[in-house]
């Protein structure tokens, strides 16, 4: 509602995707996870018809989605969203020149606990390894993030 009443010069995609994505991620934390996956299939949709095309956000939202599925409980269906955000990342790194370019500690964090959950404990331990080394090797260092 909020974003139909903006004025179209100020509707731009990227406000709608993000709007569409923090619903469908409330409604999976308020434990709707099938309404919260629509939307934020919804949102990856408006973020892969971007003009231009914005791999780094369509990343982000298809890690989003990967986490919906994982909500409701459809691991299979996640992983398919997790390798799709890897490939959107690895699609953005190569237009950065960084064609070989390892995944965000958020990336790798969100697909461990999918892979936890999905029975895979040393794959995920692998990846939870990953982000806390990108992690720890920032400065300043990310207590949160290595928190969580």
């Amino acid at each position: 509602m909020v974003f139909a009443s903006l004025p179209s010069d100020q509707q731009a995609v990227g406000l709608h995707a993000s709007l569409t994505s923090h619903k469908g991620q409330l409604l999976c934390r308020l434990g709707k996870p099938k309404e919260g996956i629509m939307w934020l299939t919804k949102s990856h949709n408006l973020r892969i018809g971007d003009v231009p095309f914005n791999p780094l956000e369509s990343a982000w939202a298809a890690d989003n989605l990967a986490s919906g599925f994982a909500t409701d409980n459809d691991l299979v269906e996640a992983m398919v969203w997790y390798d799709r955000a890897k490939s959107h990342y690895q699609q953005w790194a190569a237009k950065q020149g960084v064609p070989n370019a390892k995944q965000p500690q958020t990336l790798l964090r969100s697909r461990a606990e999918g892979l936890v959950w999905s029975g895979y404990p040393e794959e995920a331990r692998r990846h939870v390894t990953e982000a806390l080394e990108q992690i720890n090797s920032t400065v300043p260092h990310n207590w949160a993030a290595a928190a969580r």
